[in-house]
């Protein structure tokens, strides 16, 4: 209705009006200021914010590899074309990569959660050569469903049985797509289709990779499941997208917070996240 379409105008301009008022707020510094570029959606809307409330006075970097497929130039070039900002790019050199890793480890005292952690170290101490502070766009995914496969997931679990296929039962069309997707047709709960796809390690790998011993000190994973099946239980009232939008927001936040933090500062950088300011 035309109500709707007025509504949902109106929130959108209210949110551009909040998100330009934590990019101007987050570009004061007593320190010279710059920020990642990437050519997505997010660094882009920063980028276009931050030329907005300080034009000519915002410079960018990027950072990719010279191969196909490991860099985004091509948005990167348009993005800061547009925007008439000059944008440093920073091409990584591979073998540099698993020094860099083994470094990142040792200096967090934890392992990497991510291979971009190591391109993002590097890309703020490149940075660094000219600004002490960063403006990026982390968090804006979480916050806004920006991952297809990760949000949008939540429609095969409303769509997938709840038990297995009985003997002689012919699969039907979700469950063919089922199988395709995920190598089974059935999820018991949330829990059991969310780690399906967020863990680095398959459930049903892990007792071929570890010895008996250990799988069994290690309780089979029950610990895991039990954290999640609980936190899914708190949140029974949401639809299965909203409870994926609500983790996502509240769990995998942090740890991206965390990564983008350890990284940056390794190279003496402050980055800032103006998505996740508070409003």
């Amino acid at each position: 209705s035309e109500m709707c379409i007025r509504d949902r105008d109106a929130a959108a301009l209210r949110v551009r009006e909040l998100m330009y008022e934590s990019v101007r707020e987050q570009l004061v510094s007593d320190v010279p200021l710059g920020g990642f570029l990437s050519g997505g959606l997010d660094s882009s809307i920063i980028a276009a914010l931050a030329h907005r409330a300080a034009p000519g006075r915002y410079d960018a970097y990027a950072i990719g590899f010279d191969r196909e497929g490991y860099n985004e130039w091509e948005y990167v070039r348009e993005a800061a074309r547009f925007h008439g900002m000059r944008c440093r790019e920073v091409r990584m050199e591979e073998s540099a990569y698993p020094a860099t890793w083994r470094w990142l480890i040792a200096q967090n005292g934890l392992p990497c959660s991510t291979s971009n952690e190591i391109p993002l170290y590097h890309l703020a101490g490149e940075l660094k050569r000219d600004f002490t502070v960063a403006l990026s766009g982390e968090g804006a995914d979480e916050l806004f469903g920006g991952y297809v496969r990760s949000h949008f997931s939540a429609h095969d679990f409303d769509r997938a049985r709840r038990s297995p296929l009985g003997p002689g039962e012919t699969p039907g069309a979700v469950d063919e797509a089922m199988l395709r997707l995920y190598g089974r047709a059935h999820f018991l709960g949330l829990a059991d289709h969310y780690l399906s796809l967020h863990t680095w390690i398959p459930a049903r790998h892990k007792p071929h990779l570890f010895n008996p011993e250990v799988w069994a000190g290690l309780g089979r994973d029950a610990a895991l499941f039990e954290f999640y099946e609980d936190w899914f239980d708190r949140l029974g009232r949401c639809s299965t997208f909203d409870a994926y939008m609500h983790t996502h927001a509240r769990l995998n936040l942090e740890s991206l917070l965390f990564r983008m933090d350890s990284s940056s500062m390794a190279a003496s950088v402050e980055a800032r996240v103006p998505f996740t300011d508070h409003r």
